[in-house]
């Protein structure tokens, strides 16, 4: 069994739903998420505040009526 660690993003949407590495990418995304919030709290950092900003600055810079159906390139 390969890990799923070793594979692309687009190899590992198949082979996710193969039994057990469902479960073990979710413990992957479970670590990586309580790493953050760890580092974020350390920081004093409002995770919630800081998404509603990105989220705002992500509005204000790609307005949907320009890049409806269009991936936006970075800036």
């Amino acid at each position: 069994m390969r890990s799923i660690t070793d594979l692309t993003i687009n190899q590992s949407g198949p082979v996710s739903h193969e039994p057990g590495h469902r479960a073990r990418v979710g413990e992957e995304i479970a670590d990586v998420l309580l790493y953050l919030l760890r580092l974020a709290d350390e920081l004093g950092i409002d995770v919630m505040a800081a998404a509603r900003a990105k989220q705002a600055a992500a509005r204000g810079r790609f307005p949907t009526d320009g890049f409806r159906g269009v991936a936006p390139e970075k800036t």
